[in-house]
């Protein structure tokens, strides 16, 4: 995850212990990280086994994609704009790859330089762009760094499962008042995105969409008393068997998409 100094609200720097706590030490952590890499087994199986791809991972956070893909022998760049969130990426790859072939960059993805353009086989971009005040102009940039015939993994935040998630809870009058923006210090993000309109983006500029998946479709809906009596593996079955159908695709908390550049 990613915080852009110029067009985000919050840097993540103050936020890290936190995130850490809440995102990457609980079920729903481990799920988001599980249910990723079922996908790049899946639709991405070049990636994970030619070595030698170029992949950016644009808001790199913690890395934790970036640190599956690093096994492989790739040449990564991470960036993002909290040194803290890259010191933890660092920490995280460690000596569990060659180092040679991992970069780290402290700096928004936008604000790379040109000479990145057309130059990586694998975009990552992880819950970043519901951080951003402009997602849409951002996306635009970022689908540059893109080979031609490379690939992009783009999740964000679903909107439209933070509504129904209020609803189940009550916040009726939040829902009415369309207030979903997260309140400072939150997790919640800035600026959740309606699926349509993401993929409309991507349409509007000929990346084709290959895969949608659910992240997490019913874990956070499930009373939490009910999420500690079920089996984790329960739970995760779960998710896999039907977070490419839908309707319960598109009520994922995170959305993912893998797209391809013609």
């Amino acid at each position: 995850m990613s915080n852009v100094e110029k067009v985000c609200d919050k840097n993540f720097d103050s936020l890290i212990e936190r995130f850490e706590k809440k995102v990457y030490g609980s079920a729903k952590g481990d799920l988001r990280l599980e249910l990723i890499k079922k996908d790049y087994e899946d639709f991405l199986p070049d990636v994970l086994k030619n070595s030698g791809q170029h992949i950016l991972d644009a808001g790199a956070g913690f890395g934790q994609i970036s640190h599956e893909l690093s096994k492989y022998n790739h040449k990564i760049i991470l960036c993002d704009v909290s040194k803290k969130m890259l010191k933890k990426s660092a920490d995280i790859i460690g000596s569990s790859s060659d180092n040679s072939n991992i970069e780290y960059i402290h700096s928004a993805f936008q604000d790379l330089p040109s000479s990145y353009y057309n130059q990586f086989d694998l975009v990552i971009s992880h819950a970043v762009l519901e951080w951003l005040a402009e997602p849409k102009k951002s996306l635009q940039k970022l689908l540059k760094f893109i080979k031609p015939g490379g690939y992009l993994s783009l999740m964000f935040y679903n909107k439209n499962s933070l509504i129904y998630y209020n609803s189940i809870r009550g916040n009726l009058k939040k829902i009415l008042k369309k207030d979903f923006e997260g309140y400072p210090n939150s997790l919640t993000p800035l600026h959740p995105l309606i699926p349509k309109d993401v993929e409309q983006w991507l349409n509007d500029v000929e990346l084709k969409i290959i895969n949608k998946t659910g992240i997490r479709c019913f874990y956070d809906y499930i009373h939490w008393e009910v999420q500690k009596q079920r089996p984790y593996e329960d739970i995760l079955k779960l998710e896999k068997t039907y977070n490419r159908t839908e309707p319960f695709a598109s009520m994922g908390r995170y959305i993912h998409l893998i797209c391809k550049s013609t």
